[in-house]
């Protein structure tokens, strides 16, 4: 992440918030040479970065409305001793510091498990507002049920390695990003917090939980692989399963959308959508773009639209297929019937992906050729 802790040191330099020399962070010469070996920022650096992340975000939200969202209340009180909140609940809620203490808390989840460069970073591939960007990660944690996910994991201090509980945070973190982006992607914003999580995670949750027998080929392999790892490093089984999902469990979001646009159980739409991945081998070629080298802010944000698009048009796709044959119909009967609706440009389909899948090496060039064949499918019934 050099490089984009690079770009935000300049940003906060701008902007008058940090002396570079007078903190000992390195200069673009150092970095430069760091990166030619392969080197980030030392632990003592990463806390002085930390550190004023946490600084300038908290003075920015603290201008918005974000602080007064009746969702945000409890953070402010977890944030007292259980006595003082069983005795004096009321008068919390007119603490003369009740905006700073929320905004303290939420500034802490946000950046602690975002980490440093999070919502600069999303600041410069979306566009987003500061608020915008840490309303939507407060509603991706609420959403994938995260807290529960740290709280596991920080139980098992001493019992596992701690290389296995960063995988699995790692693996967190990524999950909540790629719901922040479609959050900010998808829906209008400012989103209402409690609205936008009482819409999605309950739908969410009960795709979640049945992906063992939803997934299909190389993605209910990636689910197993995760999950036999996990438990054989001593993770409990119920965790494993939550963590196995991760990958699986950021397209739900689309899903949940889709059979609302559509007035369908979202465990139908589920099913084909899973089965059209399958299918389609829309993961072999997600696993493609996912390996695209990221080192400057331009491959980045180039492998994030090119993977979005992707995600984008399987969405449609299930959309098209699910409106093909009646309500009794199974997903291998309504893709049959898609499948020779459309029998000319999905054999032409086909056969240009195939040529890709079997390239020697994946670069943006043959990967949005990909997507321009995955673009055609959903142009032939417009």
């Amino acid at each position: 992440m050099l490089h984009a802790q690079q770009r935000f040191m300049k940003h906060l330099v701008r902007e008058g918030h940090l002396d570079r020399a007078l903190e000992f962070l390195p200069t673009d010469r150092q970095i430069r040479e760091r990166l030619s070996h392969d080197h980030g920022l030392t632990g003592p650096e990463t806390a002085v970065l930390m550190a004023y992340t946490k600084i300038t975000v908290a003075e920015e939200l603290l201008h918005t409305s974000l602080p007064d969202d009746p969702y945000l209340s409890t953070l402010l009180h977890s944030y007292f001793p259980t006595a003082l909140r069983e005795r004096f609940p009321e008068h919390l809620v007119s603490h003369p510091l009740r905006r700073e203490i929320t905004t303290t808390v939420l500034v802490n989840d946000t950046v602690n498990t975002g980490g440093t460069t999070y919502l600069h970073r999303l600041r410069e591939e979306t566009g987003a507002s500061l608020e915008e960007i840490v309303r939507a990660q407060t509603v991706a944690r609420a959403i994938f049920r995260q807290a529960e996910v740290w709280d596991a994991v920080e139980a098992l201090d001493n019992k596992v390695e701690a290389a296995v509980q960063t995988r699995i945070r790692l693996h967190s973190r990524r999950l909540v990003e790629r719901g922040t982006r479609w959050l900010l992607n998808n829906r209008q914003q400012p989103l209402a917090l409690a609205d936008t999580i009482d819409f999605f995670a309950d739908r969410v949750e009960q795709v979640w939980s049945q992906l063992p027998k939803l997934l299909r080929g190389a993605d209910l392999d990636w689910y197993q692989q995760i999950h036999d790892e996990l438990t054989d490093a001593g993770v409990p089984v119920e965790l494993a399963q939550r963590v196995a999902g991760f990958s699986s469990a950021f397209p739900t979001l689309d899903i949940v959308s889709v059979a609302d646009r559509m007035g369908k159980d979202p465990m139908d739409v589920a099913e084909v959508y899973y089965d059209l991945g399958d299918r389609l081998h829309i993961s072999q070629l997600m696993d493609r773009i996912i390996e695209l080298p990221r080192s400057d802010r331009w491959q980045s944000m180039a492998r994030a639209s090119i993977r979005e698009d992707l995600y984008a048009a399987h969405a449609a796709l299930t959309s098209d297929v699910l409106a093909v044959g009646d309500g009794t119909a199974t997903p291998e009967q309504r893709f049959e019937a898609w499948e020779r609706k459309n029998a000319a440009i999905l054999s032409r389909a086909r056969t240009t992906l195939e040529e890709i899948r079997g390239s020697d090496s994946f670069d943006l060039a043959n990967l949005s050729v990909a997507m321009r064949t995955m673009r055609t499918l959903l142009r032939s019934h417009t």
